[in-house]
């Protein structure tokens, strides 16, 4: 059975986590901090103390940034280095992902994965020790694996070569989601979700809602700033 360690730190969650379900050849772990967005997963979890169980202040996460990086640490991730055959982190600026490069550099860890997000190259480089941890992480990961061709771009503007990153998309459940027998007239209505962040489109989709028709409806779901 191959034993895989499942690292996010306090951005763990139910959404991401449905994509990892497996059968019993495949046994995931979760490592979360001791307060992850969701507690409530599909696979047992390991809770780790964190500097983000401290505060999400912008104050605070720069202060971080500038001291060591990033606030998503994971204190005690190295004692699990032994412990799985494949540690599977998210994008490479995250502290828990420096953490697991530097495992993996010492040869501790056997291999490690990097799911990556970004589509923006060269992101998450605002101060010189957050770049630093980055370019270490990149530098130190077997494989990258990314849901969509612009985030493949941004790897390979970043100077990550080609044959380390996997193109996956993302699966949908066609039990729940299927075309309708008879396809009906588009009735005006657009659904945005997603988190109220600039990076993630919202104010692209309504800039966009704008132009739209006036009797055109546009329903948003999800939560931020």
């Amino acid at each position: 059975m191959m034993k895989v360690a499942f690292v996010r730190g306090s951005y763990l969650n139910a959404f991401e986590g449905q994509n990892y379900v497996f059968n019993d050849e495949i046994r995931l772990t979760g490592f979360s901090s001791l307060r992850p967005i969701h507690t409530r997963l599909p696979f047992p979890t390991v809770r780790l103390p964190s500097l983000a169980d401290i505060s999400s202040s912008r104050l605070w996460r720069a202060l971080l940034n500038r001291m060591i990086g990033d606030r998503q640490n994971l204190w005690g991730l190295e004692n699990f280095a032994g412990r799985f055959d494949i540690f599977h982190t998210a994008d490479p600026h995250y502290f828990y992902s420096y953490q697991l490069a530097r495992l993996r550099q010492r040869g501790l860890i056997k291999y490690l994965i990097a799911t990556v997000w970004e589509t923006v190259p060269f992101r998450n480089e605002s101060v010189a020790r957050k770049k630093k941890i980055k370019k270490y992480t990149l530098a130190n990961t077997d494989l990258f694996l990314v849901h969509t061709a612009r985030a493949k771009q941004a790897l390979v503007a970043e100077g990550v070569a080609k044959e380390k990153i996997r193109f996956v998309r993302l699966g949908v459940d066609l039990r729940r989601f299927h075309p309708l027998e008879k396809a009906k007239k588009f009735a005006g209505k657009v659904l945005y979700v997603g988190r109220l962040v600039e990076e993630k489109g919202a104010v692209d989709a309504y800039e966009i809602f704008r132009s739209l028709p006036l009797n055109t409806v546009l329903t948003i779901v999800g939560d931020g700033p």
